[in-house]
């Protein structure tokens, strides 16, 4: 058979599919199952807090839990705070995930992030929420993934909701759509922060990345720029919690070099932190190979200011 006579044949069946009718692709992959709401959190982001809402609510009531206030959701963003503070509500967890903002003279409203909730949410809708930026009607993902969308009024607010079954919700702002959608398709690794699982409250930090808010800090922090990566956990024990910290380092030099920085942080904060400072100066630090480990026990009261300070409540 000579090639004139193949290429004859392959172009009239090119001709036949192009004329007859079209048939349809196989719909996208369903999202993967989620092994834990912390996968959720996209790699991009340099800070993820994790709190245990109900080990919270036990030790300070649920009106401490409704009081937390995120700092990516605006005040002039009724619909949003709303929805967020109705979730809360329903939520036994949550994690929290940020990037610095690369202009201080930006608000916290500006900050990229992702919210993931773990509760019970068969009575929260979120389109029920009046205001001028509603979420559309919800498109389904298939695997029991749905997906809400609206224009939000800031850079930091949600624009995207994710919801997973009755149990399972994550808010992300504008920035941070790619990323979700590539990590719920396995385009993106899950190997992001990873706050660490015990405790009342729990922190993971790329320090290197936050280099900017320090300096304006006013106070020693290179300690802190130099470090690979931190994370912190706050544990009950008895009437109290005890807070740990460990600061990873590059080599042992720098981390006996940083643990005597942040003894002298500490006592330069504690002069300056009002109610703070005994707490600050109690402080015991130490290196250990390449590590930086402080742990300090913390009362009932100072818990629950140093929580609420977190979320921009400070009382000093």
């Amino acid at each position: 058979m000579g090639r004139r006579y193949l290429v004859a044949i392959w172009l009239g069946f090119v001709v036949l599919i192009a004329c007859g009718p079209q048939p349809i692709g196989p719909p996208p992959a369903a999202p993967a199952p989620v092994q834990q709401p912390a996968h959720l959190l996209p790699p991009d982001l340099d800070l993820a807090i994790r709190l245990d809402l109900d080990e919270l609510r036990g030790r300070f009531g649920s009106d401490f839990v409704a009081a937390l206030e995120l700092p990516a959701v605006a005040e002039d963003d009724p619909p949003a705070r709303a929805l967020v503070t109705s979730l809360l509500r329903q939520s036994s967890a949550l994690w929290f995930a940020i990037r610095p903002p690369g202009d201080s003279a930006r608000g916290p409203d500006a900050l990229d992030n992702v919210l993931v909730l773990r509760g019970n949410y068969r009575e929260v809708n979120p389109r029920d929420f009046a205001g001028e930026n509603v979420w559309q009607a919800p498109v389904d993902l298939g695997g029991d993934w749905r997906r809400y969308s609206r224009v939000a009024l800031g850079r930091g607010g949600p624009e995207r909701l994710y919801a997973y079954g009755d149990h399972l919700r994550v808010l992300l702002s504008r920035a941070e759509i790619d990323s979700m959608d590539a990590l719920l398709r396995g385009r993106l690794s899950t190997e992001g922060l990873r706050p660490p699982a015990r405790g009342m409250a729990s922190i993971a930090l790329r320090s290197a990345a936050w280099g900017n808010a320090l300096d304006e800090a006013g106070v020693p922090l290179r300690w802190l720029e130099s470090a690979t990566s931190a994370r912190s956990r706050i544990v009950a024990e008895g009437e109290g919690y005890r807070m740990y910290l460990e600061l990873n380092y590059a080599d042992k030099e720098s981390a006996h070099s940083a643990a005597d920085q942040l003894s002298l942080a500490l006592l330069l904060l504690g002069q300056r932190a009002g109610s703070f400072g005994p707490l600050l100066k109690a402080v015991d630090v130490k290196a250990a190979e390449t590590d930086v480990l402080a742990e300090v026990a913390v009362s009932d009261a100072q818990g629950a200011a140093l929580l609420a300070c977190a979320f921009g409540r400070c009382g000093f």
